[in-house]
């Protein structure tokens, strides 16, 4: 089995003044989603499902 690419993902992430983040993450082609008040693992943590979310419509 070969390697797959399966794109670009963007994080952009900004510093609220509570020390939580206002995050959005897209991959190419999509719109991406708005997550705010959240702590970098919970950022670690969206930006994994969504990696998931597209290799898995990859095997499809």
């Amino acid at each position: 089995m070969s390697n797959v690419n399966i794109g670009t993902f963007t994080v952009d992430v900004e510093r609220q003044d509570n020390g939580k983040f206002d995050v959005y993450i897209a991959h190419e082609g999509s719109s991406g989603e708005h997550y705010t008040d959240v702590d970098s693992d919970r950022i670690g943590e969206l930006v994994a499902d969504e990696i998931e979310t597209v290799a898995e419509a990859y095997e499809e």
